[in-house]
């Protein structure tokens, strides 16, 4: 819920016209919220099982409604949203998700980025010391939100680790 989380405050700034958030990378996000039965991608990865993440959606929401963009951000507008960079596995449940994310936001103008990686478990990014597309991923992912924003003026000097 965490990186769903992300993709929530997001939408915050515009909600209450503050100023809009920076780029963001979000590595299979969870949209919306699956309160209601849902078909899983036909290859779904063994470790996002649909009733977990039903009860785990059900105790996040309590009363709210889960058409709410902050709680399920497919349903938001996506207008004057800043560039997305989206990371998902071919073989997960949040494949779908992802994909229809992307989609929503570029009909809205949004930059997207959408990159789908075979072969590689839910959250293979929290392994990058065991999984070598996770270090990739996570490459890639710097290098994206550097590309956005840029060294910040009062530190010209952009560190960079191999």
């Amino acid at each position: 819920m965490v990186l769903h989380s992300r993709l929530c405050s997001l939408f915050g700034p515009q909600a209450f016209r503050f100023r809009q958030p920076q780029p963001s990378f979000l590595p299979g996000p969870i949209l919306p919220l699956p309160v209601t039965p849902f078909e899983p991608t036909p290859i779904a990865a063994p470790c996002s099982a649909a009733q977990t993440s039903q009860q785990s959606a059900l105790y996040y929401l309590g009363d709210s409604d889960p058409c709410n963009p902050l709680a399920s951000p497919l349903y938001a507008d996506f207008s004057g949203f800043p560039p997305l960079l989206i990371h998902v596995g071919g073989d997960e449940v949040l494949r779908d998700d992802s994909t229809r994310l992307a989609e929503r936001a570029r009909a809205a103008g949004v930059s997207v980025q959408l990159k789908i990686w075979p072969v590689v478990p839910h959250a293979w990014q929290l392994a990058p010391h065991l999984i070598p597309e996770a270090r990739q991923s996570l490459r890639e992912s710097a290098a994206f939100l550097r590309g956005c924003v840029g060294p910040r003026e009062s530190n010209k000097e952009v560190m960079t680790h191999a």
